[in-house]
């Protein structure tokens, strides 16, 4: 508890007093005075009021209690605290370790369709030259299972593709009727 230096010094002064007013109380009693008794009486009643005040502001004025629930208060308070920082850190953390992570799958996914990307054109190349290759082979083969240009007039077999003859062409296109009720082809 903590004592200010006025209030020591107003109980020290008190109860120097008290013991004076005592003592003079004693001497007069002893004596039989009735004035010195009285006289004694009256240092001895305001001694023992200014230290009944003393005690009372003590006590009113007590804070130790308020302090330690205060000082507790403080020390729970401020755990509160590092455990929010701690938490917080810890939060912050993995949130890094998330970002992480993600840029190392991204990383990883890119890798993986790029060599994808390249298999498939690997493929793609193949199957074009394979392509390539058989168009040139079919090309020598009709090549060379023509001989001439007089020959190949004559055999019908061998033409591949047959343009449409004149004849053909002109043939009368038959219009579609535009009426009504009209069923045409």
């Amino acid at each position: 508890m903590d004592v200010t230096a006025g209030t020591r010094a107003t109980a020290v002064s008190a109860a120097v007093v008290l013991v004076a007013g005592v003592t003079i109380v004693l001497y007069g009693v002893v004596r039989d005075d009735l004035a010195r008794a009285l006289g004694g009486a009256c240092l001895t009643m305001p001694a023992m009021t200014l230290i009944a005040l003393v005690a009372v502001r003590r006590w009113v004025t007590d804070t130790s209690e308020d302090r330690r629930l205060l000082g507790a208060s403080i020390r729970e308070a401020q755990a509160e605290k590092s455990r929010y920082f701690a938490a917080k850190a810890a939060l912050e953390n993995e949130q890094g370790r998330l970002t992480r992570d993600a840029a190392i799958d991204r990383r990883r996914a890119t890798v993986a369709a790029m060599a994808e990307r390249e298999a498939l054109h690997q493929q793609f190349e193949e199957k074009r030259a394979q392509l390539v290759c058989e168009t040139f082979e079919m090309a020598f083969e009709m090549a060379r299972r023509v001989p001439d240009e007089h020959a190949r007039a004559e055999d019908k077999r061998d033409v591949v593709i047959q343009f449409p003859t004149q004849q053909q062409e002109q043939a009368p296109v038959r219009e579609r009727s535009r009426g009504h009720n009209v069923v045409g082809p």
